[in-house]
């Protein structure tokens, strides 16, 4: 079971490696169709993704430890990573920010 929650956050986590460039990308275009030179999307984009990765890494580690030293804690960890990472992806496409 633990093996299994770390390949499902690999492939998690992955999904959102290979859409970020796209979502960046848009954040790029947007702050360029304002026309004034300024990055106030990329930037809130940047600060709010840096913001839920300390987040859920917390949460994460926090929820691990109802089995804390045991062998449960990293399939707990793994298993709440995949979730968040899986539902931010959700709320990014909920966004309008993937297509």
């Amino acid at each position: 079971m633990t093996r299994c929650a770390g390949l499902d956050y690999e492939k998690a986590d992955a999904d959102l490696n290979r859409i970020w460039p796209s979502i960046k990308a848009e954040a790029v275009e947007s702050d360029a169709a304002e026309g004034n030179g300024k990055t106030d999307f990329l930037d809130a984009l940047m600060s709010s993704q840096r913001a839920w990765i300390a987040y859920r890494d917390a949460e994460c580690t926090r929820q691990g430890f109802e089995a804390h030293n045991g062998s449960m804690e990293p399939m707990l960890v793994n298993a709440c990573l995949a979730e968040m990472t899986a539902k931010r992806i959700k709320d990014l496409q909920g966004e309008g920010l993937l297509q």
